[in-house]
């Protein structure tokens, strides 16, 4: 049994799918890219993943639904405490950096309370 007849997909229609899908993942690397260079997937890139992953799930539910569906379930399951994870650990890198820039910024104006503005003391 070949493989588009596992899924009761004629052949034409799995080609089809299967090039839709080569396409889709070439067009989704760019936008990653460029997104990557905008610097905009900081701390979001497991969005990213879950965003190609839906996109390829959308090409087997045209082959099977139920198979779809099924792999969506799984990768919500798995997927999903990563992805909070992830955004949870970016969000408290920020504030930790935030943090720390504020304290370096109020440490520095301490010093020019305390010596005046010219240096003098």
């Amino acid at each position: 049994m070949v493989i588009w007849q596992k899924f009761g997909a004629n052949p034409a229609l799995f080609g089809l799918i299967a090039t839709l899908l080569v396409v889709w993942g070439v067009f989704f690397n760019e936008v990653t890219a460029y997104s990557e260079r905008k610097r905009w997937t900081e701390g979001y890139l497991s969005l990213y993943v879950a965003l190609g992953v839906a996109g390829t799930l959308v090409g087997v539910a045209f082959l099977d639904l139920g198979a779809a569906l099924l792999a969506a379930a799984g990768f919500v399951c798995t997927g999903l405490p990563m992805i909070v994870g992830s955004v949870l650990r970016h969000m408290r890198r920020r504030e930790a950096e935030q943090r720390a820039a504020r304290e370096e910024a109020y440490d520095e104006t301490e010093g020019v309370a305390k010596r005046g503005p010219m240096g003098k003391g």
